[in-house]
């Protein structure tokens, strides 16, 4: 184990750990070892990832992830909200706010800088969507829409004169998606290719790029990995993981030369393509051999340069090239004929290396190619060391005024100043990004700004970041673009427990676990454990704080309440063996000596948590820990795995935990298990209350229960295809199916189910699920006929929702988004809206077309809508003595007839009874066009 500095310069503490290769025998193996927290590298650490996400979403019946299950769960959401928002529905109100944090983005593989404007940078998130800045990357706005494709893969703008308001992107990261399946690929297809008319400030879906059957992937554009246009046409060039190069002309909306017919390459043959153009508008492609079905002989992977425009396409592979996987292409600016090829030339999760990396240098005059691969980085230093996690980072560039400097982007960034001729070998010259750089590890995408070409902007795992002089001697200062960027993806939530405390913790992919306070947003945010960041528990006088594969340290707080990293140590018991990669822990809030801790089937328990002893060195502790609950062998190994842990507040004491298959192909259901007064109780009081009649495979992934009444406890199952969400009110001797209307239909699907909570509030319960197609509340549970309503109006939309975290004491709510960071909420109090309507708001606003207005009223009454411009001239009346009844609703709007601006809405209450006076209230509409 080493103990770091943090990346990003806040903290001293990290779980960046033994720098081991990890071989995949076979799954079972693989699982145990990749379950070892000492055995966590840089590889293993993904396919664990893998894993997990697998054996949490597959659909029970196949052990696969239904295909193009995004399109199909966003369909069956957009049904729900529009059926339940012409009804006019009622439904639970609550002020939400978008918390960030401020300064830490996320894993960002599209980022381009307007060629026309300095000030403009574009940037997506792989599940956060489309992001504008205006001021250099200061600050950030949002501008994709939540019923978009929010998996974005690349940008590319038409920079002809008169021409630079049109931008496109691309949606459908290939390889390392959190919900990846074994072989590495996303099940969340993109959604195709939007365009932008207006420099990036809306994006509208190009008709021929969308999804086709929504069954399967079948589509061209499941996966962009590269877009490129034409610096002369404006001819739009795609190239799709598993098809190849197609071109578009007409803005995108004129396929050639027959849709759906690649111009090069064929369906669902290479893994891998990349295209480029060089300074005199030739192009440049390749297709992997990666892909290709042995004995294809129609299949012709290689290079390829067109010199007409993509209509034709000339062969030039030399016969020396023929191994390759994932290549990544990048021309030199300042010579039309030079031209890098950075290749991973074999790519398997099952061999013990990343893979064999080479590099070529092309000269198009001749069509020569040099293999320059043995002046590729060569450090000693491990965290040096150029890693592409199975092609998972690669990128490249060429500085535009300069074909010999050339920046690399493995993990690491890299730079040579004269391409390569001598080895990239001094760390502080060549290794120039990434690890220990004040920079951020897993490069995915390089810019040389347009306007400058000392400048460079990167994309990576942690946002954006950009270095105002490339050429500067030694190490390299980077600036973090991420203050507002909020497109980090969290796995969990947590509160303090006490009423008003303004401390927010999450853990995330790759960006560790953060912590940061509410009331001073600005403030940077600390990074508790580096790597990636799992759950976190406040106490009332230490803070505990996990990392992937079950570290869990612990930490004090100094006299400000903030987290004190001089006295951690590493708490988990060190004998524990098959952790989860995201592995719960729970502390019994009325005990907070008491910690469980499961690992495979074994549940650890300690009632020493303050004294465990431990330090900065160990890797977890053997004192002080007992085996409470052993289902396994002696090492906790069983067909099952503890996979959720909930511990009570009133009355205290009880545990339930759930465990699920070890591995995705084992034919064992779901269990589940409680015992009351669990930091004094033995295992032979522990009481088996599992579902009857789950399905094999079925994943428990959250346990909530009702803060007032230990006996009421939903229990969700984040699988697709099945009944995922019970509910029960005696301690689980009987449970009810609660998944009511979330249930999917033959044509749509119903999402994975991933937390929920239970909030007493004003003499009722809230009872919210978070979902990958956002978040849902029900004050009434019904069985099979529960009417859960779609949060509608709440800033994360559709976002895929990780956890919820309440706190009973001032009702605050927190929810953890996988891609648009976190937020917070609370109910409205009717007691304190009752006495006089509210509108309240309109969603989406700004808006495109069609919006939602959400009002309050406090008795039945009569409701006049007008719509008026700028100028007080009534355009529109809306609706026109229309009784409501008392309580919160939401009118749809269909103002695609307007043209953008800003617009008055009025709305005139009446009540039906009393003598109460009219009441008239404005509120100001945003349309975008």
């Amino acid at each position: 184990m080493h103990w770091v500095r943090a990346n990003n310069g806040k903290t001293w503490m990290g779980f960046l750990l033994l720098g081991l290769c990890l071989g995949i025998v076979c799954w079972p193996d693989a699982e145990r070892r990749l379950a070892s927290p000492k055995l966590s590298t840089q590889h293993a650490r993904k396919a664990a990832r893998s894993l997990y996400f697998h054996r949490m979403l597959q659909d029970p019946a196949t052990g696969q992830i239904p295909a193009n299950v995004r399109q199909r769960e966003l369909a069956h959401a957009r049904a729900l909200e529009a059926e339940y928002s012409a009804k006019g529905a009622t439904f639970a109100l609550f002020n939400w706010q978008e918390r960030g944090p401020a300064d830490v983005g996320g894993r960002t593989r599209a980022l381009a800088i307007d060629v026309s404007d300095p000030q403009v940078v574009i940037a997506g998130g792989v599940s956060g969507g489309i992001w504008k800045s205006t001021d250099g990357g200061e600050s950030w706005q949002p501008r994709s829409s939540p019923s978009q494709g929010l998996g974005v893969t690349i940008l590319a703008q038409d920079t002809r004169a008169g021409q630079t308001h049109v931008w496109y992107y691309g949606t459908g990261e290939f390889i390392g998606n959190t919900a990846s399946d074994l072989s590495g690929e996303s099940p969340y297809y993109g959604q195709g290719i939007y365009r932008s008319l207006d420099r990036g400030d809306t994006w509208h879906l190009l008709p021929q790029t969308a999804a086709g059957d929504a069954h399967a992937n079948d589509h061209p554009f499941d996966y962009v990995s590269r877009l490129v246009v034409h610096p002369q046409t404006g001819t739009l060039f795609i190239a799709a993981n598993k098809h190849g190069i197609y071109r578009a002309t007409s803005r995108g909306e004129t396929f050639e030369p027959d849709w759906p017919e690649p111009v090069l390459g064929s369906e669902d043959t290479h893994l891998w393509s990349d295209l480029t153009v060089t300074a005199d508008g030739r192009l440049l492609a390749i297709l992997s051999t990666s892909g290709v079905r042995r004995g294809d002989t129609t299949a012709t992977p290689g290079l390829f340069l067109s010199e007409d425009d993509g209509v034709t396409w000339a062969n030039i592979t030399p016969e020396t090239f023929d191994d390759h996987s994932r290549t990544v292409l990048a021309c030199a600016p300042s010579n039309r004929d030079i031209c890098y090829l950075f290749v991973l030339t074999t790519w398997s999760i099952f061999g013990q290396k990343d893979g064999i990396k080479a590099l070529y240098r092309l000269d198009l005059q001749d069509t020569t190619l040099t293999n320059i691969s043995g002046f590729l980085p060569d450090f000693s230093n491990d965290f040096a060391a150029l890693n592409t996690q199975y092609g998972f980072n690669m990128a490249m560039a060429v500085k535009p005024d300069d074909e010999n400097m050339v920046l690399l982007g493995g993990t690491n960034l890299y730079r040579t100043r004269d391409g390569f001729a001598t080895p990239l070998r001094d760390e502080e010259e060549h290794w120039i990004g990434g690890y220990f750089r004040e920079h951020h590890p897993d490069q995915h995408v390089v810019v040389f700004d347009p306007h400058n070409p000392d400048k460079v902007w990167t994309g990576n795992d942690g946002g954006v970041y950009s270095t105002e002089d490339i050429t500067a001697p030694g190490r390299i200062s980077w600036t973090s673009h991420n203050k507002g960027y909020h497109v980090t993806q969290f796995y969990s939530a947590s509160l303090p427990q006490v009423a008003g405390d303004t401390r927010i913790a999450g853990g995330t992919q790759d960006n560790g676990a953060l912590y940061f306070r509410l009331d001073t947003p600005a403030e940077p945010s600390l990074d508790l454990t580096t790597g990636d960041g799992s759950y976190i528990y406040f106490g009332k006088d230490r803070l505990y704080a996990a990392a992937q594969l079950g570290y869990v340290a612990r930490l004090g707080y100094d006299e400000a309440g903030e987290p004190d990293f001089s006295h951690s140590s590493l708490i988990h018991p060190a004998e524990a063996l098959y952790q989860l990669f995201i592995n719960p822990f729970a502390v019994d809030p009325h005990d907070e000596e008491t910690m469980y801790y499961p690992s495979g089937m074994t549940l650890w328990r300690t009632n020493m948590l303050s004294t465990l002893p431990g330090g900065a060195w160990t890797e977890g502790v053997s004192e002080g820990w007992e085996k409470l609950v052993n289902y396994g062998d002696e090492y906790g190994r069983s067909d099952w795995r503890i996979t959720a842990l909930a511990i009570s507040q009133q009355p205290a004491h009880t545990l339930y935990f759930g465990a699920s298959s070890a591995f995705y192909f084992y034919d064992v259901p779901p269990r589940l298990f409680k015992l009351t007064n669990a930091n004094t109780a033995s295992e032979r009081e522990v009481v088996e209350v599992s579902i009857p009649d789950m399905p094999n495979s079925a994943y428990v992934h959250d346990i909530a229960v009702n803060p007032v009444d230990a006996d009421e406890l939903i229990v969700v199952h984040a699988n697709y295809n099945i009944m995922g969400l019970f509910h029960s009110r005696d301690g689980g001797q009987t449970y009810t199916a609660i998944e009511g209307n979330l249930t999917g239909t033959e044509d749509r699907l119903g999402p994975s189910i991933r937390a929920a909570a239970m909030l007493p509030f004003e003499g009722r319960t809230y009872y919210l699920v978070g979902t990958s197609t956002g978040l849902y509340v029900t004050t009434a549970l019904a069985g099979a006929e529960t009417t859960w309503f779609p949060v509608s109006g709440a800033p994360f939309g559709r976002a895929v929702i990780s956890d919820i975290a309440v706190r009973p004491t001032d009702h605050q709510i927190a929810i953890a988004t996988h891609g648009r960071g976190l937020f917070t909420g609370q109910p409205v109090s009717w007691q304190e809206v009752a006495t006089q309507p509210m509108l309240l708001s309109n969603y989406p606003n700004p808006f495109q077309g069609q919006t939602q207005l959400f009002f309050f009223l406090p008795q039945e009454s009569e409701v006049r809508l007008s719509l008026y411009d700028l100028t007080g001239r009534r355009i529109m009346q809306v609706a026109n003595q229309r009784t409501w009844a008392a309580g919160q609703h939401l009118l749809p709007l269909d103002l695609s007839h307007l043209a953008s601006g800003q617009y008055l809405c009025r709305m005139e209450i009446v009540p039906v009874s009393g003598n109460q006076a009219a009441t008239q209230i404005t509120h100001v509409l945003t349309q975008v066009r």
